[in-house]
Formats: C-alpha cells, structure tokens, sequence
C-alpha cells in the first residue's frame, strides 16, 4: 500500500520543490535543481509532523527559517514571507552597495582632478615660499646697505670738517644735514629688522646698536644687542651684544640706568672666557673686565673698578709674552688705574673747533664720541694748516684724576709742500672744567714742541 501511494505520487515540479523545500533552497542558494524527488518525499513527511508542533509552539517565519534543513517550513505562505525577506535584505545590501559608489582608485576623473589640485597646491606653495624668500633677500641686502650708509656718514662728518674748518656757519648746516640723513637711515633700519625678525644678521644688529649709542639712545641699544645675542652662535659676538647690553644700562644719565642690570651682562661677558684656555680667550678676558671696571669708574664705584682692574691684570698676565696683544691690554690696564673718573666733569661728546695759541695759521676740528672700546671715548681730530689738511687723528679719550682729560692718538701727517702722508702719534691733555664750553690745554706731537691749544665747543 505504501508502495503504492509512492508510486500514484506524482513527482513534485520544479516549482513544488522550490515551495515545499524553502530551507533547503535558502540554504543552496536557491537552487532547487540541487533537490532529488526521493528527498523531496521525506521532506513532505517532515513537513507534516513539523507543521503541527509549529502550530502548538506558535513559533514565528523566522524562527522556522533558522532550523535545520529536517525541520522545513510548511505553509507556502510562510515560504513567500521568508522569500520576500530574504530578497528584501539582498535589496538592502545592493542599495547601500549603489550608494558606497565606486573606490576612489576606480574612478579616472576623481583621480586626476586629485592630481591636478595636489601639483596646483605643491606649486603654488613653492611660488610662495620663493617669493618669500626673495623679499626676505630685499630687505637683507637693504639693510646692509643702510649700514654702510651709516658708517659713510661718520666719514663724511670729518671731510666737513676740513671743508668748512674756516667757516663755523657752513659746518653747522652741514653737520645738521648729514645727522637728519643720519636719523632717517636709523629709522629706516629699525624698521626693517622689525620686518626681517630672525632673519637678521648678528653683527648687523650689532652695528646698529653702536650706532644708537653714539646717538644716546640706550633703550634701542639694549634691544637691539639683546636681539643679537639671542640670534648669534659666535661667542665673541655674544660677548660683544652683553657688552653692549651692560653699557646701556651703565652709562650715566642712561634712560634705563640700572647698575646691577648692567653688571649681570657685563659678569656674563666675562664668564664666556674664563674657562677657555687659550692666549686670545685671555687677551678677550682681560679686555671685558677692563672695559667693566671702566663703567664702574664712570659710576663712581672706585673699589669696584679696582678690584676688575686687578682681575684683568691677572688674565692680561697669562698671555704668552710673544703674543701682541699682551703689552697693548697691559698697558691698556695702566692707563685705567690712573683714571679717575668723577660724575661731576662735562660730558666731552660732540663736535669742538680746535685752535692753536702757538700759531694762528693752524685750526682743526675734534669729533668726540662715546664707543664701545676700553677708553670709553673715541676721537676724531683733523689739523690744518693755512686750509689744508696737515694731519688726521684718531685714538681715545680718557680722564685723569687731576681734573684733566687726555686724548692719545696716533694719525697721519701731510708734508705741507708735497702732501706726503707720514705717521705721527701724540697726546693731547686739556682742563675739564663742569659745563664748560671751552678747554684749554698742551698738544704734544712726538718729535714737535709742546704747543698751547684750545677747543670750543661746536655742537653737542
């Protein structure tokens, strides 16, 4: 009998299988065609037993969809609810697969507009930084340039002098024109180290900062020296920016007048050299501590500036005695222990007319300037003899305890006749009286008689 009905069974249709047989066709992908006819009976039997425990238990499609494949469903329209559920989710996947797009690396055109933005910006980047630094060059070299204008300005102070050394009128006016230009290059020069920041050059700083002492402005001296240490590797340019640190703030009558301030750089200055043990790291040590002890004379402070001198004379003694520079420091430590130096003398900077009491045909001019040297002065002095130019002097200022001052110089003599230039050196000692327009004095050139002059000053 059962063979019977096996055989009146008809054998399920490709479209049968796939209702009757959901698990299995989910679970092969639906592919019914992987299903035989003896497996599809025994499936209906189990399909029969399974349909009433599912309606016992109440279970839900998706519960059913999860058995095993001898549990498959049993209703068709079980089968198309979990068709249409599981097409749903393959719909799903496509739309979020439509909306991911492509890869970028599959996409031509996204690529190259990637390309071209990337070398647009690589190039652009590059045009910047080369005009950058071709602005940053500019302003360099124009600074330079102002620097050198500013050290020609000296030079032309002294060819004034010998141009109108007759006429004391024409020699204001001059002077007063040279010294706007003067003032104008300074300005121009601040400015562009403001604009170059880092950019700039040490020592340019540092000459710059000379240059504002000579004009009294101690607030951009110690800025700007300030500036240069902090950019220099050089130690002796760091040495040379705390000596002009240390000045700024120990020079009397100084906006920023602060002792200690001053001493502190000063100390560091020297503290640079003091473990390097070499004959020019000593000749440096000797010199800042000379240069020190003769700021603190300038201040009144004697045991101060003695106790440096005594110091510098110990470093100036450990220089090899065939170096050259050791009897210049020597003598140098010498002449500073002589000196005393008193709050109370006229401050001799500025422009004076020199005039010889010995003989009427002979006139000059005297440039005195504060400078960053040992002495604390540096002149300029330019004879002439019936207009012409006889003899050009430089050297330093320094004052003696007696209430004198003294300028030492060595320069270059003219032959009156041929104008043949020959060496010559002397001293010249004057009476410092408290504000006093006029000094009164000896000249003595070696191998010339002592001579009476007098300087009266020009401008200030």
């Amino acid at each position: 009998m059962e063979t019977e009905n096996i055989q009146n069974q008809k054998p399920p249709t490709q479209e049968d299988s796939s209702i009757e047989n959901v698990d299995t066709v989910a679970t092969l992908d639906l592919k019914p065609e992987n299903i035989s006819p003896s497996e599809s009976v025994v499936h209906l039997e189990a399909e029969q037993e399974y349909h009433q425990e599912s309606q016992e238990k109440d279970t839900s499609i998706n519960d059913t969809t999860e058995e095993s494949d001898d549990k498959p469903s049993s209703t068709p329209q079980s089968i198309d609810n979990t068709i249409t559920l599981l097409r749903d989710q393959i719909d799903t996947l496509q739309i979020k697969f439509a909306e991911r797009g492509k890869h970028w690396s599959r996409e031509p055109s996204l690529i190259i507009s990637v390309l071209a933005l990337s070398i647009s910006v690589v190039f652009s980047i590059i045009g910047l930084r080369q005009t950058f630094a071709e602005d940053i060059e500019g302003k360099q070299e124009t600074l330079r340039q102002t620097v050198v204008e500013l050290t020609e300005i000296q030079s032309e102070m002294a060819q004034i002098a010998q141009q109108y050394s007759g006429n004391p009128l024409l020699y204001r006016e001059a002077n007063v024109n040279l010294n706007t230009r003067r003032a104008v290059l300074l300005d121009t020069a601040e400015t562009l180290v403001e604009e170059l920041g880092d950019s700039v050059d040490p020592s340019t700083l540092l000459s710059l900062a000379w240059q504002f002492q000579i004009d009294g402005r101690l607030e951009e001296t110690r800025e700007f020296a300030n500036k240069a240490f902090d950019l220099s590797k050089s130690v002796l340019l760091q040495s040379a920016a705390l000596k002009g640190i240390g000045s700024s703030y120990m020079t009397t009558g100084s906006p920023i007048h602060d002792l200690e301030q001053g001493r502190d750089a000063l100390r560091r200055s020297t503290e640079l050299f003091e473990s390097r043990d070499n004959d020019l790291d000593r000749f440096n040590l000797a010199d800042n501590l000379l240069y020190w002890a003769n700021l603190e004379r300038m201040n009144g402070e004697e045991q101060m500036a003695d106790d440096l001198l005594e110091q510098a004379t110990n470093a100036a003694k450990g220089i090899n005695i065939l170096h050259p520079g050791r009897q210049t420091i020597l003598m140098q430590i010498q002449q500073a222990q002589n000196n005393q130096i008193s709050q109370d003398f006229l401050d001799p900077r500025g422009e004076w007319q020199l005039t010889f009491a010995n003989d009427s045909s002979k006139k000059g001019r005297v440039l005195i300037r504060f400078e960053q040297q040992s002495q604390g002065y540096f002149i300029n002095m330019q004879v002439f003899s019936n207009g012409k130019l006889l003899e050009n002097r430089t050297g330093s200022a320094a004052f003696l305890g007696s209430g004198k001052i003294i300028f030492q110089w060595q320069g270059i003599r003219y032959n009156e006749q041929s104008q043949t230039p020959l060496p010559s050196s002397g001293a010249s000692i004057l009476d410092v009286l408290p504000d006093s327009e006029e000094l009164q004095g000896t000249d003595s050139a070696v191998g010339d008689e002592e001579e009476n002059i007098i300087l009266k000053r020009i401008s200030p």
